[in-house]
């Protein structure tokens, strides 16, 4: 419950609990400007910088060279607690196909081994152990509307990163136990092991023997590794039946790490390379890569060497006869279709407001767009409310410049000054100050950066001060003097700077004035001249209230300053 709540306090829309481990929870979330994606949410303390390192290391490998490994997007620390953002991956674990318990045909089978044999592959050659490959730490993956399906390498929470890839290195014993290697296994007691890259592929190994029998090649794992130590014979189960792949299996679950096949000389073994393994492919997969090319001759520059080739597509359509008809497109059902426009929308309407010309940005306005996106104020989600609001602030300002000042003796300034902001009357007449202000500045589950955009929207659109509705005035003003009286220097801050704002317009005054606005203010600049240390930006808008009180005021309201 903890860990949802820190994740919706940072913008993000929670569906469901992927996982839960020793080491925290995992959470399917959602932000427009990183779409769905996996949030591991841990306590600190268990927080290995080594899982970080490796998204550092692989951070900037692009998807064309390697699909085959879920990339981790940002880690961020709140407190007590870490977020780590990765890619989701829409179509669960490899485990799911193994509990399925359905046969697979050997083209699946072999396109399977060689996407993960080449994520290995590739992992291995940036100095990566990964530790712990298992089922369920691989990710399946369907980009939509691609008919393809990606496996990728997941989880580096137990990742050990080599200094010398040529060397073994000293690591603990992780993992899991069925998937553990012998010299990980016999040497539990010994506390750490030399080990090195290839202790994932055994892992990869049994995983490979999984997929294909749908059991271990063994029911006791101690009695197994200790006769298979002395004998050095993997027996052959009656369901292997193709030669290639059994040699294949046998020589990733050598006994002796040292006579492994390494990753990349099994992606030369005869099962992928023979004339046998070219001749075995599926007429979807055949299928998937002629309408990759095509793409490809149209001008598509996000089709890869690995969807052109046929070695490496795995259908969707094959998935979903082993687990059923899964949709890769699921979770984005579940928004609305309101939701799917805006998030589509609003980052497109944000640039034109902001780069377009003033003739673009009245366009926009005179079409509607803040009336129609002032509904979507109402979505919970932080980034869509603070894009929102910015793009209405664009709007606004340069709503200004649609002034043409007619030719007098007075300066072009005094004109501004002496005219509304041009869209005023309709802002007010549609209702949507009113809005703005029960939407984000009342609603108290509202984070501090979208009511400080709304404050900084209504400034704009009220040169000489914002006016409030008569029937929400009193409500915002007593909100804002509590909220400056905060231990929170964020709240300090923003109340203050909306009280100075709303300060500009004397119809304020009164109602600041009898909810100690002087008093707060006078407090403030007191402290910071018997030199406490009092933040800088809550003395500026503590003077600029008292200012505008002065400037603005009547001579009532100047004697109380005066006497404070």
């Amino acid at each position: 419950m903890e860990e949802s709540r820190l994740l919706e306090s940072e913008g993000f829309q929670v569906f469901r609990t992927i996982g839960h481990g020793q080491f925290g929870q995992v959470f399917l979330v959602h932000r427009p400007e990183v779409g769905f994606v996996v949030a591991k949410v841990m306590d600190t303390s268990n927080f290995d910088q080594n899982e970080w390192d490796v998204a550092g290391i692989l951070k900037d490998v692009p998807p064309e060279i390697c699909p085959f490994f879920v990339r981790s997007i940002l880690a961020k620390q709140c407190d007590q607690m870490t977020i780590i953002l990765m890619e989701f991956a829409n179509l669960g674990n490899l485990q799911r196909i193994i509990d399925a318990n359905i046969d697979i045909p050997i083209p699946i089978i072999r396109v399977i081994m060689q996407q993960l044999l080449y994520g290995l592959f590739y992992i291995h050659s940036k100095g990566i152990i990964h530790r712990d490959i298992k089922p369920a730490n691989i990710m399946l993956h369907s980009p939509p509307g691609s008919g393809r399906v990606i496996t990728k390498i997941g989880d580096f929470g137990e990742v050990k990163i080599k200094k010398r890839i040529d060397y073994l290195t000293l690591m603990t014993q992780r993992g899991t136990l069925p998937y553990m290697p012998p010299e990980m296994f016999l040497a539990l007691d010994a506390g750490k092991v030399q080990a090195d890259s290839n202790v994932d592929i055994w892992s990869l190994g049994i995983t490979f023997y999984q997929i294909v029998t749908h059991t271990f090649p063994f029911q006791t794992q101690s009695t197994f590794m200790e006769q298979y130590k002395k004998t050095g014979i993997l027996n052959r189960p009656p369901s292997i039946k193709d030669k290639n792949l059994w040699d294949l299996i046998t020589q990733m679950l050598k006994f002796d790490p040292k006579e492994r096949i390494s990753a990349s000389d099994a992606l030369k073994h005869p099962f992928f390379t023979s004339y046998q393994a070219k001749k075995e492919v599926t007429e979807e997969q055949f299928k998937l890569v002629q309408l990759a090319l095509e793409a490809q001759r149209n001008g598509n520059k996000e089709i890869t060497q690995f969807d052109t080739n046929d070695q490496f597509v795995f259908p969707l359509t094959e998935v979903q006869k082993i687990i059923g008809n899964v949709d890769p497109n699921s979770e984005m059902e579940q928004l609305t279709p309101f939701e799917q426009i805006t998030q589509m929308l609003v980052d497109l309407i944000k640039k034109i407001s902001k780069k377009g010309s003033t003739e673009q940005t009245h366009q926009l306005f005179e079409m509607g767009i803040i009336q129609t996106l002032t509904q979507a104020l109402k979505n919970k989600d932080k980034y869509l409310q603070s894009s929102i609001q910015e793009t209405f602030t664009n709007i606004i300002q340069k709503g200004w410049k649609q002034i043409k000042p007619s030719s007098s003796s007075s300066s072009n300034l005094q004109q501004l000054l002496s005219l509304p902001h041009p869209y005023l009357q309709i802002l007010e007449r549609d209702g949507i100050i009113k809005q703005i202000i029960e939407i984000i500045l009342i609603n108290k589950e509202i984070d501090i950066k979208n009511k400080n955009e709304a404050i900084k929207l209504l400034n704009v659109i009220y040169i000489e001060g914002f006016k409030i509705p008569s029937d929400l005035q009193k409500q915002l003003i007593e909100q804002l003097t509590f909220a400056s009286k905060s231990d929170d220097e964020d709240q300090q801050k923003y109340a203050l700077e909306a009280l100075s704002y709303l300060s500009f317009n004397k119809e304020n005054h009164d109602i600041i004035i009898e909810n100690d606005g002087i008093e707060i203010a006078s407090g403030f600049i007191k402290e910071e001249i018997d030199g406490k240390d009092i933040d800088s930006v809550i003395v500026k808008y503590s003077l600029l209230l008292l200012l505008n009180l002065v400037t603005f005021g009547n001579p009532q309201t100047i004697q109380l300053i005066h006497s404070e």
